[in-house]
């Protein structure tokens, strides 16, 4: 069994010097149940994106879902 990322959000944060690298190469591909050169898998759910150093589920930011908020 495959183990991928399971955010607690929808950006991850890139810090392995050779993930670092491989995002300034792909910036704004597409990640999607990829294999980052750290090891790293990414979720085959979503739409993941490399922007900068993260990678963001840009379905989640697309979405016409409202967010929630911590009011009660």
């Amino acid at each position: 069994m495959s183990q991928y990322v399971l955010p607690q959000s929808n950006i991850i944060n890139l810090t392995d010097p050779n993930d670092l690298i491989f995002s300034k190469i792909a910036q704004k591909a597409t990640v999607t149940g990829a294999t980052l050169p750290s090891g790293l898998k990414i979720s085959p759910y979503g739409d993941w994106k490399i922007i900068d150093s993260f990678i963001v589920n840009i379905a989640y930011l697309t979405t016409d879902k409202p967010f929630k908020n911590n009011q009660k």
